[in-house]
């Protein structure tokens, strides 16, 4: 016989099925507000992303497979892959892959889903092959599983590979198997791909004619991802083919400020992406460079814009706003500005804090993102994480108006971004960022301060505190991310006794 718990998880499902998702909701807090055992949380955070609160299936598991729980069994298999789904619904895609992409994608097929797109939102297709090939290869998989398997391949082939042929085989045959009415949106997709292909093969007269067939949805959804998506390719042809490009530019720019008004941040990326492609115009693909996050769109953004490596530059001015011509520039690897002289210490949460906020130029981070950056190496905690970036933003504030420094951090619908109301600009360098998830603490005077100072011999935290002139705090952070980051300190011991040693 089912206990009570059970029966109102039941329950929840059954309001979920029939679209009662208010109803499902508030029935999903009143469970939370009881003691839940674990087979039955388990269950309830898959209800919990269903009902879209994915951060309450966080809270749910959070203890059981990040190991908080003392004397419990390990995580199983569905619980990382329950925890992993959720975090990549929240936008944490590094963690995310970190606990999906070791699970056999033909025993937990419905990982597929979440573990592509968080490969395919962090420039990773390639990796996304083999799973959608796995994906595909299983006994028992359905029609709808085919089909999607065969869109994620085709999009992983063309963006991960530039497998043109490839995916060109396979985009049509899925256009051919998706004509029913049962699958017209995923038809229009498969559609729209299949003419991004024949425009990266450049053949534009191909592309046109596909794009001809989703005129319809251009014309009445307008305002749709789909619709923007197509007209932006149609633009992208007329910049490829045109001899005058300023109005094709303009038009793209005009198309990308839509996507940034619209929240659609990726996308206006995209557009920067698309003109840059084109033009190979070092200034746009330098912006792109250092304004994008990830090591493998840094790399393509390299390889496809005509970045040659020998001009990049070593540091770049992001410019985040220029009404005046009173400058102030903040110089995120030495914590100085130009205005007063006031300067962040490096390794210290203030500083990793601006940094964390200035890593990408496109997204906004949201609060798992900016958790990820200040505290690399740390696993998200539902229950303190968020009060920890708070905390560290409040204190960033304080410091910023004790200062006399006009630099805001603004938040709007949980994502966070930095204005100032005079001309300013973050000086960011080439490996001072946060590619995938982890902030590289290369400070400028850092490593080079402490081997000087220590040589060869050990040493400790406060030694190392005194010596910077942080906090015994800050120190320790700083040296764990320096170790865990193999920038060439070597961790001895544990505890209050923990020394370090340069690596000769």
């Amino acid at each position: 016989m089912k206990s009570k718990t059970e029966q109102s998880i039941d329950a929840v499902h059954a309001l979920i099925r029939a679209g009662e998702l208010a109803k499902a909701r508030s029935a999903i807090h009143a469970l939370l507000s009881i003691r839940i055992k674990r087979h039955e949380a388990l269950r309830l955070a898959f209800l919990c992303r269903e009902a879209y609160l994915p951060e309450k299936a966080l809270g749910l598991l959070h203890r059981v497979v990040r190991g908080v729980s003392s004397g419990k069994a390990s995580p199983s298999n569905e619980e990382k892959a329950e925890y992993g789904m959720a975090l990549g619904e929240l936008g944490a895609g590094r963690e995310a892959i970190e606990l999906l992409a070791p699970l056999d994608i033909r025993k937990y097929p419905r990982i597929f889903r979440g573990l592509t797109i968080a490969y395919f939102r962090t420039w990773e297709w390639e990796r996304a092959i083999p799973i959608c090939e796995k994906f595909l290869g299983r006994p028992g998989a359905t029609l709808h599983d085919r089909l999607w398997g065969e869109f994620r391949l085709g999009v992983a082939l063309l963006h991960g590979k530039d497998d043109y042929a490839r995916s060109r085989v396979i985009l049509e045959k899925l256009v051919r198997d998706t004509k029913t009415n049962d699958y017209q949106s995923l038809h229009e997709q498969a559609v729209y791909v299949l003419a991004q292909q024949a425009y990266l093969a450049k053949d534009y007269k191909r592309s046109s004619a596909l794009l001809a067939s989703l005129k319809t949805t251009e014309v009445t959804s307008p305002d749709s991802s789909l619709g923007m998506s197509i007209s932006q390719l149609r633009i992208e042809i007329l910049l490829a083919t045109a001899k005058n490009r300023n109005s094709a530019q303009r038009a793209l720019r005009g198309i990308r400020d839509r996507y940034a008004a619209a929240g659609r941040w990726e996308q206006a990326r995209g557009c920067d992406y698309a003109e840059a492609y084109v033009t190979h115009e070092a200034e746009l693909a330098t912006h792109l460079y250092f304004g994008t996050p990830y090591a493998s769109g840094r790399k393509k953004i390299q390889l496809s814009c005509g970045l040659r490596p020998e001009a990049i530059p070593a540091q770049y001015d992001w410019v985040i706003s220029d009404p005046s011509p009173k400058a102030l520039v903040f110089d995120l690897a030495t914590g100085e500005n130009s205005l007063n002289g006031k300067r962040l210490k490096p390794g210290d949460v203030l500083l990793r804090t601006l940094r964390a906020l200035s890593v990408d130029f496109y997204t906004p981070p949201n609060v798992l993102d900016l958790y990820a950056r200040i505290y690399p190496g740390h696993y998200f905690n539902p229950a303190t994480s968020a009060l920890q970036v708070r905390q560290a933003l409040w204190r960033l504030r304080q410091w910023l108006e004790a200062n006399g420094l006009p630099l805001v951090i603004h938040e709007h619908h949980g994502v966070y971004t930095l204005r100032s109301p005079i001309h300013c600009a973050l000086r960011v360098y080439a490996g001072l960022d946060s590619a995938a998830g982890r902030e590289q603490e290369r400070y400028s005077d850092f490593m080079a301060r402490i081997r000087k100072k220590f040589g060869g011999r050990e040493f400790s935290a406060n030694e190392t505190a005194d010596h910077l002139n942080v906090s015994r705090r800050s120190a320790i952070e700083f040296l764990r991310v320096a170790a865990f980051q193999q920038l060439g300190l070597e961790r001895m011991g544990a505890g209050p006794s923990t020394r370090y040693r340069i690596k000769t």
